[in-house]
């Protein structure tokens, strides 16, 4: 990795770092929490596993939403700014450019993750392999043959 590809990873680490959207995300996901804990109580059998799946539903829409919001607005202000124009003028092509802004977003996600993994970890411990894909695969992609599972 070139020194202008690390700068612009470190930048976008920086932005997240100083931006607010997320102690906004982290309360958002203890509130999922703990409403589909109270909404798997609910339920006259298997109430952790009803509380699971509703954890996993909404916690995964939250993060979901709160990282295409923090894309969506940091890339703006970034360009307002600015910033990428800066950022464009080092010895960098584009294709690394964007390359470092995906790596450092994609970082950005797996920190989130853990908080995500931790709350419906404590609602209730899920099975490990369906927990590890969950965290692992995203919403629209659907374990097939690759993963060893029947693409049904």
């Amino acid at each position: 990795m070139s020194a202008a590809m690390a700068a612009t990873l470190r930048t976008i680490l920086l932005i997240a770092r100083r931006d607010r959207l997320f102690v906004a995300l982290l309360i958002a996901i203890i509130l999922a929490a703990v409403v589909s804990a109270g909404l798997g109580s609910a339920a006259i059998v298997e109430q952790t596993e009803m509380a699971l799946v509703f954890a996993g539903a909404s916690i995964r829409l939250v993060v979901v939403l709160g990282l295409v919001i923090f894309v969506l607005f940091s890339l703006a202000r970034l360009f307002a700014s600015g910033e990428v124009a800066l950022m464009m003028s080092r010895p960098l092509t584009r294709t690394r450019f964007v390359v470092a802004v995906w790596a450092g977003y994609g970082c950005v996600a797996l920190v989130l993750l853990v908080p995500a993994c931790a709350a419906i970890w404590l609602v209730g411990p899920p099975p490990l392999d369906g927990f590890l894909l969950w965290g692992l695969i995203p919403p629209s992609g659907m374990p097939d043959s690759r993963w060893g599972f029947p693409s049904g």
